[in-house]
């Protein structure tokens, strides 16, 4: 989890993404706001739920499934590898670049 969690924090860093990343062991999720959400209120008014929902979908399209309801968490498992967490923030970091 602590890996994905880097990888994530450093992809949208070098991206310049306006993102935020809440992780509790393996199950993590990312929200594209300036701001860890105080509660649904806040989650409605600042998160970017359309740039969420065409994350997910370019995340599915490139083969990694990644819940396709914007703010649901995602995890990962003691069955991914080493290698599945490498494609997987590949895969993040092409689907969150601009095309």
């Amino acid at each position: 989890g602590s890996r994905v969690e880097a990888g994530i924090r450093q992809i949208t860093a070098e991206l310049g993404l306006t993102a935020t990343l809440a992780r509790q062991g393996s199950a993590f999720c990312l929200y594209f706001m300036d701001h860890a959400p105080v509660d649904w209120h806040d989650l409605a008014a600042c998160h970017d739920f359309a740039f969420d929902e065409r994350f997910r979908r370019e995340m599915i399209g490139r083969g990694i499934y990644y819940f396709p309801l914007a703010t649901k968490q995602c995890s990962i498992s003691a069955a991914h590898t080493e290698a599945d967490i490498d494609c997987t923030l590949e895969a993040i970091r092409q689907s969150l670049s601009p095309a």
